[in-house]
């Protein structure tokens, strides 16, 4: 279980890297669609909606990022060995429940831009 939670938590929080090195990001992508309105000019409205979406979506998105980094793929010492440590659920809480919302929403936007650029849907279970 301790194998499959890293892996969840390190892989999603790649979907959201924010860096400028990151690439395959949902940024990523709802700024090449951006960029392209004028191929793709049916998709103004969505995209802004979507925008919005991740905005609104930005704490738990951070937090996560937080418990990739400071956890997960890097541990920090001030989460494990100092004595004064910091309580990494109080510090970036997540709910059970965030993660598989956040990921079936962004699966969502996903298969639509999926749909307008390829003419292909993607099924998730």
């Amino acid at each position: 279980m301790d194998s499959l939670q890293n892996d969840a938590i390190i892989r999603t929080a790649k979907l959201f890297d924010k860096g400028h090195k990151s690439y395959g990001t949902l940024y990523k992508l709802l700024n090449l669609m951006e960029a392209h309105l004028d191929q793709f000019g049916t998709v103004k409205d969505k995209l802004a909606s979507h925008k919005i979406y991740y905005q609104n979506q930005e704490v738990l998105i951070n937090n996560l990022l937080i418990w990739r980094d400071k956890h997960f793929a890097h541990p920090d010492k001030k989460y494990f060995l100092d004595k004064n440590r910091i309580n990494l659920a109080e510090h970036a809480p997540m709910l059970v429940g965030d993660l598989p919302k956040l990921l079936k929403t962004s699966a969502e936007i996903l298969n639509f831009y999926s749909s307008k650029l390829f003419r292909i849907i993607h099924f998730f279970e």
